[in-house]
Formats: structure tokens, sequence, C-alpha cells
């Protein structure tokens, strides 16, 4: 996902937080933020609403990255996602992790994020009856270590701020991230409804579709009420 897995001996996100956190690692640091801030001269104050309209703009009027593009993941998102991010997504600053968390499945945002939320509801469910607050995110990230792609992370309610991203917690710090929220019953219920025993990435070219795109509409317009 990003240049810190070319660095000798940091085959785990633990063993890029360990490292990230001592002082050797100071320049690199240094660099990161210096080339987050030349991608986002505002910093965390710069919203991605802008960068999901004109993808989409770009990708339905045909144009696609080359293989060897950096920006070639964004064509995995359909063209109508890039109009929901941008009309009901909402902009998160990253969480910033005090600690190493359990090793995230590589390569699987959308299923961490999923069981992130999931078991935090169900836990919440057995001990007072109710759901907890954090929930599922999905949208886009980019950052001076991770190139613009589809990604998921949690939030803590649908107003949450924060983009809790387990799967690049040593490296979220320097990343943007615009997305919509949804509770775990909110993704379950987009399923049933549209890919029935089906449950991963909600906007992915492969799976988006109008169907799909109506029924989130649908839920997103009610929550406006």
């Amino acid at each position: 996902m990003h240049s810190l897995y070319d660095l000798p001996g940091l085959e785990t996100r633990r063993a890029e937080w360990e490292w990230l956190h001592q002082g050797e690692s100071a320049n690199v640091r240094k660099m990161c933020s210096e080339a987050f801030h030349k991608i986002f001269p505002e910093g965390h104050g710069t919203s991605l609403r802008t960068f999901v309209q004109n993808r989409g703009r770009d990708q339905r009027a045909g144009y696609l990255f080359p293989k060897d593009d950096l920006l070639r993941f964004l064509d995995e998102v359909h063209p109508d996602a890039f109009d929901l991010f941008a009309t009901y997504g909402r902009d998160y600053t990253p969480h910033m992790w005090k600690f190493a968390p359990e090793e995230p499945k590589e390569g699987s945002c959308f299923e961490n994020a999923w069981l992130l939320a999931q078991v935090d509801a169900l836990e919440a469910i057995a001990a007072t009856g109710k759901s907890k607050s954090v929930v599922y995110v999905e949208g886009i990230v980019f950052g001076s270590l991770v190139r613009p792609m589809l990604h998921a992370w949690n939030t803590c309610g649908l107003q949450g701020e924060e983009a809790i991203d387990w799967t690049q917690y040593p490296v979220c710090e320097w990343s943007r991230y615009i997305g919509i929220p949804f509770t775990v019953s909110e993704v379950e219920a987009i399923y049933q409804v549209c890919r029935p025993g089906f449950l991963g990435s909600l906007f992915h070219t492969s799976v988006f579709n109008k169907r799909m795109g109506d029924c989130i509409t649908e839920l997103l317009e009610k929550r406006k009420v």
C-alpha cells in the first residue's frame, strides 16, 4: 500500500508502528509530513470533495488511468459512487493511535472495518441491549504514503469526524479521508435488498449497480428528515 513496506524488516503494521515511534525514524517522519503538506497545503483542513467530484466527471467521460499510474486504483470505484461521495460524504481527520492494536488483516480494509463495527455492535447489544456508536465508513483515502484509492475505516457515530483506520494505522496521520458512514444494520439492509448473502465493498465497480445506488441514496435522504 505504501512505501514503508520497501524498508527491510517492516513486514507488519506493528513493525511499522514501532519503527515510526523510534528516534531513528525522525527524518522519515519529517519527509512524510512535508510531502503531506505539499499535497494538502491546508493540512487536515483540506477537503477531498472537489477531488472526488473531478474524478467522477473524468471517469464518466471515459478517462481511465494507465496500468502503471499511481492513481489507477481509482478506476475500481464506480463513477456513480464518486457522485455519492461528493454529495453525501463527510471529510474525516485521522484518529491518532496511542498504541499498536492487534494486527489487522493485510489488504482487507473492508473486512477489517466491518469486523470492528460488527464486534462493537454485538458486544454492546449483549451488555446493554443497545448498539454502540462505532460505525462502518467507506470512501476515498489519499495521503503522502497512501495512493488515492477506495478504502474502508470506522468512526464513532454517523456524525463522527475521526477516521479510525485500523488497516493503515501506522501511517494514517498523513492521510485525508472522505466517505459515507453506515451502521451495521444499514449495511446489512443494503445487501439484503441488492446483493443477498454478500458482504464487502459497497462502491467497487464489481459490486455497485443502479439498484444499490438508489437504495443508498434513499437511505441517506431519509437521514435528512
